[in-house]
Formats: structure tokens, sequence, C-alpha cells
């Protein structure tokens, strides 16, 4: 089964969101983009290799901007049935010499690998800081999802990134 990495691509920074889903797609995960309708007509030129998810409501009145709830990715993967559920941000690059959906799919069974991003100055030299303030990727069992409660956590806002491995706790 080809693994799922879920998303929310933003409307700005699109060549390096570009570079970052480009190497998910090296490694061989499908892709797919929760956004509100407005913003798919604005992407999906710009990621033709993305599939991409409408969502019926978002944190608009609350944030002034369209930000997906996480419920919505939750709720995706309920639906697809994905044994191995991923959510990535949408700038962050994932580099690896291993195969990483074989990986993820043998270390997440019935559980949850998460972790931050290490920001780098530029991808020929993969040495840098890692980020302190939040994970930015996430594989979980399926089995998980049953364990979250509805929240109004938004991707794109804090602590939802700290929630999500709280909660299977």
């Amino acid at each position: 089964e080809q693994l799922t990495i879920a998303t929310s691509i933003a409307p700005h920074g699109i060549e390096n969101q570009q570079l970052a889903i480009a190497s998910w797609q090296k490694q061989e995960f499908k892709v797919v983009s929760l956004n509100v309708k407005e913003e798919i007509e604005q992407l999906k030129k710009a990621f033709p290799c993305v599939e991409f998810v409408s969502v019926l409501c978002d944190a608009r009145e609350k944030y002034e901007k369209p930000f997906v709830y996480f419920d919505d990715f939750l709720d995706y993967f309920k639906r697809t049935g994905q044994k191995i559920c991923g959510i990535v941000n949408s700038d962050v690059h994932l580099i690896s010499d291993k195969n990483l959906p074989a990986f993820f799919s043998s270390e997440v069974q019935d559980g949850l690998v998460f972790g931050s991003r290490i920001d780098v100055a530029h991808l020929e030299k993969l040495q840098g800081e890692m980020y302190h303030m939040g994970f930015d990727f996430f594989f979980f069992d399926q089995e998980l999802l049953k364990l979250f409660p509805k929240e109004e956590f938004c991707i794109g806002q804090p602590w939802w990134d700290y929630w999500l491995p709280i909660v299977p706790l």
C-alpha cells in the first residue's frame, strides 16, 4: 500500500513547497493537500501531482486566514482507511537514502513516529539546527484515529503538533 502524506499547501512560498513535496514524491509517497476551494484553484497548476481535497469549513472567522482544521485531516484518513497516516508540514523536505515509506510502515505499527525539522541554510549541506518550537512530521497507525476527540486546532496555528502525540500517550 502506498503511504499517503496529507498536508495543507500554503498559497505563498510556492517554490520551497514544490521542492519539499518533490522530496516526498521521490520517496514514492502519495501527496494530498487539504485546502479551501479558492486556494485549490490557485495551487493546482503549481502542484499537478498533488491530489487536492476541499474542506467545507475553515478558521477565517477566528484567525482571518483559511486555516484547515486538524479534525479534517483525521476525517480524511478515516474516510480513506489508510493503515498508516502521515501529516507533514508542506515546507518540510524528507531527505534520506533509506526507503522512508518502508521505515514508517515498520516503525508505526500500533503507534506513532514524529519529529522536528532541521533548519539548514542550503539543501546541499544538510547540517543545521533542530527546530525546538514544535513538530513537523507525524506518521501514525490508523488505529489511533479513534483516540482523538473533536477539537478546534488548526494546521498552521500552535498546539496541534504537541496535542497529536500527547493524546495517544
